[in-house]
């Protein structure tokens, strides 16, 4: 964070009692899109609850946040390993990602990331006006049919690009944040 911000903005939020944050709880991933400023308390309670939960979920879901340093917003992402449906304005649709963003507030990031992660692994749904993001943006589940011997190919390539095919054997384990999503 010292390359980034200058050692004296890191020694003044380190008087305040800000840690250097690691979004997805890899030390060694220090790349600036996974780290942030948070208050010490906030940090432990991450630990205690999201960090754990976070790793039981992942057959289901991968979720994940991450903060642009440019425009300093956050993005969360979801991965769905299994079937999602997100309801909007009485249209139902299958999806296999959703990218969410937020203003630069950890603390509201990882609430609603914490939220999330709950409301998914408890009850397999969420209701998105609950949530405090500014925009979102998703992926629509795409369909492919199996081979002739009834097996799934593990890449199909749409539209000029690859695509996983998600399966038993292939799961998400992280969604890129969507580059497009931080511009104004």
């Amino acid at each position: 964070m010292i390359h980034w911000y200058g050692l004296e903005r890191f020694e003044e939020v380190k008087d305040k009692g800000f840690i250097v944050e690691h979004h997805d709880n890899d030390a060694f991933n220090c790349l600036i899109e996974n780290l942030s400023f948070a208050p010490n308390d906030v940090n432990l309670a991450k630990a205690h609850t999201y960090d754990k939960e976070r790793k039981t979920s992942l057959p289901y879901i991968a979720i994940n946040f991450f903060k642009d340093f440019k425009s300093k917003k956050y993005q969360i992402t979801l991965g769905f390993n299994v079937e999602f449906f997100l309801t909007q304005k009485e249209v139902t649709k299958s999806i296999t990602s959703l990218k969410l963003l937020y203003a630069d507030d950890f603390r509201i990031v990882f609430n609603d990331a914490s939220n999330l992660l709950y409301n998914l692994t408890e009850y397999k749904q969420f209701d998105l006006r609950k949530l405090q993001y500014i925009d979102y943006t998703y992926t629509e589940t795409i369909y492919v049919q199996p081979k002739a011997d009834g097996t799934f190919p593990v890449l199909v390539e749409v539209d000029g690009e690859w695509t996983i095919v998600l399966s038993n054997k292939s799961k998400l384990y992280s969604v890129a944040p969507d580059p497009q999503l931080y511009k104004d």
